[in-house]
């Protein structure tokens, strides 16, 4: 539809064809431009336009042919007539019904319409035939030689017959144009308000990410001068220990030095009467000195312990920007399937910029930026702030893992089974996608022996072959189960005890080794006893792990901390992490990397620590996930699986990531112990006395 005169479009052919310059649209030339369609309504205006813009004063009558200034303009002939060849107009048939106005009313355009509708439109290869036939065939209009002669075998009609068709046509094309003018202006109208969104929720982020940044920095300050005031308090107490302390002693000596200088004075200046009566005197003096005690000085020297380290800090993802879409080819999506401008830290509420409280348990995608603007483009997407400040402890498991586009790192379900195909990684930073969840393989019952008591599992590890080896504490017995859960052999472990039942269980290397009461009881796999160790602490239970073949790790409960035994029986070390006290260490196990993973049953926490005593990482009921830590175990790959009330957590070696896989959507009921084998597959016992294997991907 765009319109070009002959030597422009000359100037265009490259290769036979013409690319529009307007719209890009390729059109092919076969001989030359002249063969293009023409557009007689643009050609027509023009005509009638050049006709106006003539001088008068220089042009003829186009009746009488004399050098007269014309007077008048016929609308018909489109002729310029003299005052008395326009008299003459009405006396002739053949101009009986011509419109003739005068020339200045033609020049003003009062009558452009009219000329409009009286030019005679005249034939491109007849110039002086009028267009007045219609070839249905061509789709083109004729003059009389072009219908007699190159389309006398199509369909012609009359151009006035056509055009009521045509007509009827156009009308139907200018209606769709209208509607779509009408859709297009709407989205012109919506674009401009998702714009707008975007602004204001732009506006919003960087608002709350200088409020969150301001809180933050109010709260260390605040925690800074909390430390401060209590390290203050703490310097103020020793050194007012150490002032009476100092006290007493100076006063001691300064009584010791003058005993010892009267004592002197009689030695060199008294008389021989004089020694021997204070001889007894001074004795009595020097006893009652030395029975002197000083009080001990309390050594408890403040350590500082910095939850992020600046290594840690510098590499933590503060901000991750997420995006929220709000519709997608004219469908309102949930406004809670967003994703958004996450901001993680190791705490928990969650605060977006709508002001709407809701726990953040899926994590934001790894898009880039870039990518981030692309779906904004081309989806409507909405950038939001979701601050994770969780306090929170209702954290509803999300339903399915993250597509790492919002379902992140954000798909919120009330559905308490994971067991969908996203990859919702929960807490404190993104999280690779794993894209997978443990699958159901197997199952059986424990009590398949003809046990006097329901079996109460206490202790719970796999050997080499994959075996499943359980501890009983009700029946005072371990329990060995094919991989499949089909029992086996029963080891009654020597000198069965009432007070002394069975708990931790462990298997080092080939020797099985488990806890009993304040004992700890090596056994070959024939049941023969080869060690038989006295554990600190008075109370028992104690929960044990191994490290590969070389030793025992033995939970030591209130006294918060691990005493290390090698199979020979001998105590290799001891470690004791760092602020752990009040708590009480419950179970345990040991990565690859020596690390040590350990549940505080009264704190309620899981702390990872190295063997030096270095805590690693401590994860508490602050976060997203705890809740009541309970058994765990770690995998071939060193990540940590935590029993959690009704649920089964997940966590990465360093405990950063976590999510849960497992809850009462996949049939938990009351789980209590977990391990993993090396074929990836997860034992967990249930208090109702039966098993479970699920297969880790």
């Amino acid at each position: 539809m765009h319109s070009y005169c002959h030597g422009c479009l000359n100037l265009l052919v490259k290769d036979g064809s013409l690319r529009c310059p307007q719209c890009s649209l390729i059109v092919t030339v076969k001989d030359c431009t002249s063969g293009l369609k023409t557009n007689t309504f643009l050609n027509n205006l023009i005509d009638l336009f050049q006709s106006k813009i003539k001088n008068p004063e220089g042009i003829s009558c186009s009746s009488c042919q004399k050098a007269v200034t014309p007077t008048h303009h016929c609308l018909h002939c489109n002729g310029f007539l003299c005052h008395a060849c326009t008299n003459n107009v009405d006396s002739s048939c053949a101009t009986l019904d011509h419109k003739v106005v005068a020339l200045g009313e033609f020049l003003s355009g009062k009558h452009d319409v009219e000329a409009r509708l009286c030019q005679q439109l005249f034939c491109h290869d007849h110039q002086h035939e009028p267009l007045t036939f219609y070839c249905d065939t061509c789709k083109t209009v004729l003059c009389k030689k072009c219908h007699l002669l190159a389309h006398a075998q199509h369909p012609v009609v009359t151009a006035a017959e056509a055009v009521l068709t045509k007509k009827t046509e156009v009308t139907a094309l200018i209606e769709d144009l209208e509607f779509h003018i009408k859709s297009i202006a709407e989205r012109e109208d919506q674009l401009d308000n998702d714009f707008e969104m975007v602004q204001k929720a732009a506006a919003g982020i960087d608002k709350s990410i200088n409020e969150y940044v301001n809180k933050l920095t109010a709260l260390l300050l605040q925690r800074k001068e909390a430390t401060l005031v209590e390290l203050d308090l703490l310097l103020k107490e020793r050194r007012e220990q150490h002032l009476s302390m100092k006290k007493e002693l100076t006063g001691q000596k300064e009584r010791e030095i003058r005993t010892r200088r009267f004592a002197q004075m009689v030695v060199d200046l008294g008389k021989d009467i004089d020694v021997l009566s204070m001889t007894e005197v001074i004795k009595g003096r020097v006893l009652e000195l030395e029975r002197f005690t000083p009080q001990l000085f309390e050594m408890n020297i403040p350590e500082l312990v910095v939850g992020l380290k600046e290594k840690a800090l510098s590499e933590f993802k503060h901000f991750v920007l997420r995006i929220t879409k709000e519709r997608f080819e004219g469908t309102e999506v949930n406004a809670d399937k967003r994703v958004s401008l996450a901001v993680a830290l190791p705490h928990s509420i969650a605060l977006s910029t709508e002001g709407n409280m809701s726990l953040i348990d899926t994590l934001p995608p790894k898009e880039s930026f870039q990518a981030m603007q692309v779906l904004h483009r081309e989806h409507n997407l909405t950038p939001r702030l979701t601050i994770l400040l969780h306090e929170s402890s209702s954290d509803e498991e999300s339903d399915g893992w993250l597509e790492q586009s919002e379902s992140s790192n954000e798909y919120h379900s009330t559905d308490e089974g994971a067991t969908s195909d996203g990859d919702d990684w929960f807490l404190n930073k993104v999280f690779p996608p794993t894209n997978q969840r443990p699958v159901c393989v197997g199952a059986f019952e424990i009590n398949q022996y003809m046990d006097f008591a329901t079996p109460k599992i206490t202790g719970l590890t796999v050997n080499r072959s994959g075996e499943i080896i359980m501890c009983d504490k009700a029946n005072d017995d371990i329990k060995w189960f094919s991989p499949d859960g089909i029992a086996g052999n029963c080891i009654l472990p020597p000198e069965p005890e009432g007070s002394l039942p069975l708990c931790g269980l462990a298997m080092c290397g080939d020797i099985l080794v488990c806890s009993s009461g304040c004992y700890l009881l090596f056994l070959t796999l024939e049941e023969k006893l080869l060690q038989k160790i006295k554990l600190r602490g008075p109370h028992p239970p104690y929960a044990i792990a191994s490290y590969r073949s070389s030793y025992v790790a033995v939970s030591e409960g209130s006294l918060c901390s691990v005493s290390l035994y090698k199979t020979s029986g001998q105590c290799v070390g001891r470690v004791q992490p760092a602020g752990c006290q009040g708590g009480k260490f419950l179970f345990i196990a040991i990565n690859s990397q020596e690390v040590f993973i350990v549940s505080d049953f009264f704190q309620k926490k899981i702390i990872l620590f190295k063997r030096s005593g270095e805590i690693v990482n401590v994860l508490d009921t602050s976060s997203p996930l705890l809740r009541e830590p309970f058994s765990l175990c770690v995998d071939s790959h060193d990540h940590v699986f935590v029993v959690d009330q009704e649920r089964v957590l997940e966590f990465t070696p360093d405990g950063i990531f976590g999510r849960v896989i497992l809850s009462t959507g996949n049939g938990l009921e009351d789980p209590r112990l977990l391990t993993v084998d090396k074929k990836q597959r997860l034992i967990l016992v249930h208090k109702q006395d039966y098993a479970k294997i699920f297969q880790l991907t």
